[in-house]
């Protein structure tokens, strides 16, 4: 401003004077009117000015200038102005930063608070979790503003003692706290602000799961590096550590947050994508994915980048579909809630997701109509789909003028995102069978079947066994040749899956308990799948051919032989007889150590024990009262000095779970042959039996007649020659 202009009486330098080879910063700079920016774009093209007041030569200066604003500048600014800047930066609000940057700006306003206040701060982890929910009024300044209120308010209404100042949940306001998802956890847990020091991990028992949880995976994928455990067993694992995670979660809080708006909507996504790949996905998968995600720790994750290239080769060699629909869910849920989500994020997602469509998919055939023509595909499709009532047939037009390569092409991209594990029918209208079969093999996990000579007929009785669950095989066997169409079947080329096969003469419904009741035997690293089949179907050759194709058959157990070639059987009887430890060491030496063989064998006879117990008991808990029995054998077999068979396990097991109940009814048998003698010449054994009952007296408060003893005396004589106890 010269000298003179409004009674000035100096002149007075302006900021663009005393800015003079540095930089300007003009804040709010939307203020200026239009005139003002006119000045200013003149100023930045010419780099001249003058005073306020002055009408001489322009003066020049060589300033750097930074303006910030808070309001569109579309709205505000001059378009001519606009152009003049050659860099804009767009700092986003704090309702649009990522988790780390919103928590840092509340875990620095509390500090600041407790510095002021000269007290740590004890927070209900609740007030930290709606904090970095709400979209909160003023940017950064209104959650300042915000975080004092809570802080004076708790400092005059709550409790402080010995340097601590606790804030309770409740001291939002109101309108948070009308607005939180979900109610507010009494014993939510607590978050430490240390006026000189830093905070604890933000939840802290949460994050301390979590590092178990990172722990135990990073194990795991340390194990299948070093081809410990196997590709299957590893994602078996990975899926039970993480629901064990979940489960630790829950028990921690006092109320599950079901109403939380994330949680729903990540469930909800996760449904819209089953869909779209046509799954038939639990709600449970839902529900633990949405769970897993929002209670992810605002952390950096602490995986070794060796362990974390292992997890990517797994995600990328083996999970497969599992893994594409995760990566979707999490593309979603990422875009819209911006989640700190780690390779081992993804691969526990993949990991719930893997088990959902083992569980859920259950190996309905996946069906294709390809026809030539603009709608003969999708016409045959739609009355299929439409009388079955529900989508079987996924349809590709092919007109005239199209290439058959581009239409294997969208069969390929179809069949990539979909599990074809129970394998894959196209149903086409002429030709292609060879073309169709070396586009498919390489992107199926199942056989290939091509059907030639598709009809609406032959559509809608495919589509009919289909819905029914029956296998591809026996599809093609049972219902196309009835439609006068040629058929061939292909298989992967792929390393075969190792299976057991279950089967009984008697039908289906039984093999399925066996095959149940042989899984819960079984060991967790135990890479075999067990399948159930039907005596008549191993009977016939094709199907015989078909699975010895699709799999690596490593034996068959059920009643009876169904002589596939090259495939050792061997009797449900045998395995539980005198000699079904050796059976099951000839059948699964290639594959496990002894002692796993031994604790196989040990499962094996004592649920197939349990099974029949379960029928015979009327008030006891048949789970507890075996493993009562088990360790009472154990105790046997260490005092007696040898290893009982089988048959004897069993016998022992449903004689003394029976007379257990019978004592505790008081219905006790009292009577026995020759007592007196039986007294006298087996005084050892009736002590041994006394004395491993001796708890269960106790326990049920229950004495053990002599009489019951000669009984289980019998029993050992009768199972074991020459037995002089």
């Amino acid at each position: 401003m010269r000298r003179g202009l409004y009674r000035a009486d100096k002149a007075v330098p302006g900021l663009i004077e005393t800015s003079n080879g540095g930089v300007l910063f003009i804040d709010e700079v939307h203020r200026l009117p239009p005139e003002g920016q006119e000045k200013l774009f003149h100023f930045m093209d010419n780099g001249s000015w003058r005073r306020l007041g002055e009408s001489a030569d322009e003066r020049s200066a060589t300033v750097r200038l930074i303006f910030a604003s808070t309001e569109d500048l579309e709205k505000h600014f001059l378009a001519t102005f606009i152009r003049r800047i050659p860099v804009i930066v767009k700092i986003l609000p704090i309702a649009e930063r990522g988790q780390f940057e919103r928590l840092a700006f509340i875990h620095h306003f509390f500090r600041r608070e407790a510095q002021r206040l000269n007290h740590d701060l004890e927070l209900d982890g609740e007030i930290v979790s709606q904090l970095m929910r709400e979209t909160l009024e003023g940017n950064v300044g209104g959650l300042e503003n915000l975080i004092r209120n809570i802080c004076a308010s708790a400092w005059t209404f709550g409790e402080r003692d010995s340097g601590l100042l606790h804030i309770k949940a409740g001291l939002l306001p109101d309108r948070l706290l009308a607005d939180a998802p979900f109610t507010l956890q009494q014993n939510s847990e607590r978050v430490m602000i240390y006026r000189d020091g830093d905070a604890q991990p933000l939840f802290s028992g949460r994050h301390h799961e979590y590092q178990r949880l990172t722990e135990n995976i990073c194990s795991l994928c340390e194990e299948l590096a070093q081809d410990n455990i196997s590709v299957r067993t590893f994602e078996k694992l990975i899926y039970q550590n993480v629901t064990l995670y979940l489960d630790a979660l829950m028990n921690q809080e006092s109320t599950v947050s079901l109403q939380d708006k994330r949680l729903r909507f990540i469930e909800d996504v996760g449904k819209a994508i089953a869909v779209n790949y046509d799954l038939q996905l639990n709600v449970e998968f839902a529900y633990l994915t949405g769970r897993y995600l929002t209670s992810l720790p605002l952390a950096p994750r602490s995986v070794a980048e060796p362990v974390r290239l292992v997890m990517q080769r797994w995600l990328d060699s083996s999970a497969g579909l599992a893994q594409r629909i995760a990566e979707k869910l999490l593309d979603v849920v990422n875009n819209k809630y911006d989640l700190l989500i780690d390779t081992l994020d993804r691969l526990a997602i993949t990991a719930i997701v893997s088990n959902a469509i083992d569980a859920t998919s259950g190996g309905k055939v996946k069906a294709l109509i390809i026809a030539h023509g603009y709608s003969t595909a999708s016409s045959i499709a739609g009355v299929a789909n439409r009388l079955i009532g529900e989508k079987i047939y996924q349809a590709m037009d092919m007109p005239m003028e199209v290439a058959f390569n581009d239409v294997s092409r969208a069969v390929v991209d179809y069949l990539q995102h979909t599990d074809t594990r129970a394998g894959v029918m196209v149903l086409i209208d002429m030709g292609y069978t060879k073309e169709i079969a070396d586009a498919l093999l390489s992107v199926i996990n199942g056989p290939l079947v091509v059907v030639d000579n598709v009809t609406t007929r032959m559509a809608l009785n495919v589509a009919s066994e289909i819905a029914l669950g029956k296998n591809i095989e026996q599809i093609a066997e049972e219902i196309v040749p009835l439609n006068q169409s040629r058929w061939d079947v292909f298989w992967p080329a792929e390393k075969k899956e190792r299976v057991l096969l279950v089967t009984c003469i008697t039908g289906i419904g039984t093999a399925f308990k066996f095959k149940n009741l042989m899984e819960k035997s079984l060991l967790n690293d135990f890479d075999i799948n067990i399948i159930a089949c039907e005596y008549t179907r191993l009977k016939n050759s094709r199907t015989a051919v078909s699975l010895l194709h699709q799999y690596e058959v490593i034996a068959v157990v059920g009643t009876h032989d169904p002589q596939l070639a090259g495939v050792p059987w061997v009797g449900i009887e045998e395995l539980l007889g005198e000699q079904g430890h050796r059976h099951l060491s000839q059948l699964l030496s290639g594959y496990l150590n002894e002692k796993q063989i031994a604790l196989i064998n040990k499962n094996m006879v004592r649920e197939f024990s349990l099974h029949n117990v379960v029928n015979s008991l009327t008030i006891l808990n048949a789970g507890k009262t075996m493993g009562h029995i088990e360790t009472i054998i154990a105790e046997w077999q260490n005092t007696l000095g040898f290893h009982f068979n089988n048959n004897l396990i069993i016998s022992l097991y449903v004689h003394l779970s029976c007379m257990i109940e019978r004592l505790v009814m008081r219905n006790e048998i009292s009577h026995y042959k020759d007592l007196e003698q039986f007294t006298s010449q087996h005084g050892e054994f009736i002590a041994m039996v006394n004395h491993s009952f001796q708890r269960l007296k106790i326990l049920y408060n229950v004495a053990l007649p002599v009489a019951e003893i000669g009984y289980i005396h019998d029993i050992f004589e009768l199972r074991i020659e020459d037995f002089s106890w």
